[in-house]
């Protein structure tokens, strides 16, 4: 080995579905140790994509703590505490699950948020070469904020900062279009008042040359363009939901998942997909990655 070397404490659950907790105490390490303190630098090495166990159900990862969730939910928690609180109970990594039976998918995804200058969630993806669209139906968000989201995006590459556009569903029911004009900079958003909708519900994004257009629908045959509170202007009302966004000529499409709730987990179920377009591979979504997560820096006492 180096001279240098990296010293520490290591855990691993030994299962790619599930997360693991381990409690360490009386920490001693000598020698020429730095930082001097605590760990408080953690990180997960080696951590890849991950792809669906079909036919039997994998179980969720996700904490079971419902206290943890009615606190983060009431906005009681800061997040320090969040991500404090979600390492004693457990991180899940995101994961896809599909039922061949019943064609949905099952995805956990964490992260803060599909928003800002960059995002942090699960995403299951293919690509797509020149137009197409994306359709699903929104069957459950769970609950951990009100912003935790899911639903269909198209995205010019997998950095965190990438350009994108995605029609998106929050436990309280509303439908939103979210976009990121240009890499590096704030997305925005049109998206409808709370209980717009009742799940399950489905909701498409059409991709024409640069052009994006989000729709959704009662019954996944009549469809409607998306209407909604805009970012841009606030108080006024945009329709239909179209923007305009640079891509390149192929870009990834897929189903995305974002917990708003940094590494406490949301689950969504999504069914009856839809891809059209020069998508490869075909058949269904088998391979989906976090996307924008960074070291996890536990607070300081």
């Amino acid at each position: 080995m180096d001279e240098t070397v990296y010293i520490g404490l290591v855990v691993t659950s030994q299962n790619a579905g599930r997360a693991a907790t381990a409690r360490i105490a009386h920490v001693t390490s000598t020698g020429d140790v730095s930082p001097a303190g605590p760990f408080t630098v953690s990180e997960d090495i080696g951590l890849l994509p991950t792809a669906p166990a079909s036919g039997e159900s994998r179980e969720s990862a996700a904490t079971d703590s419902n206290d943890l969730r009615a606190r983060l939910i009431g906005g009681e928690l800061r997040p320090d505490e969040v991500a404090a609180l979600s390492i004693r109970h457990g991180i899940s990594v995101g994961s896809i699950k599909y039922q061949e039976a019943t064609k949905t998918y099952t995805i956990i995804g964490a992260g803060t948020d599909i928003w800002s200058k960059s995002d942090e969630f699960h995403y299951a993806h293919k690509r797509l070469t020149g137009e197409g669209a994306i359709a699903a139906r929104i069957d459950s968000v769970e609950h951990v904020h009100d912003w935790t989201k899911a639903g269909v995006m198209m995205r010019n590459t997998l950095n965190s900062d990438s350009e994108y556009a995605a029609v998106v569903i929050t436990p309280t029911k509303r439908v939103c279009l979210q976009y990121r004009p240009v890499a590096g900079r704030n997305a925005l958003s049109i998206h409808t008042d709370p209980n717009a909708v009742t799940l399950p519900h489905w909701v498409r994004l059409v991709r024409k040359g640069n052009t994006f257009t989000a729709q959704h629908s009662y019954d996944g045959l009549s469809w409607k363009d998306l209407q909604g509170n805009d970012s841009l202007t606030p108080g006024a009302k945009t329709w239909p939901a179209v923007v305009e966004i640079p891509m390149n000529e192929a870009v990834y499409v897929g189903l995305a998942v974002t917990s708003h709730a940094g590494p406490l987990s949301a689950e969504a179920k999504m069914s009856a997909v839809v891809v059209t377009g020069n998508v490869s591979p075909a058949g269904d979504f088998i391979w989906s990655e976090d996307i924008g997560f960074q070291m996890i820096m536990l607070p300081k006492k």
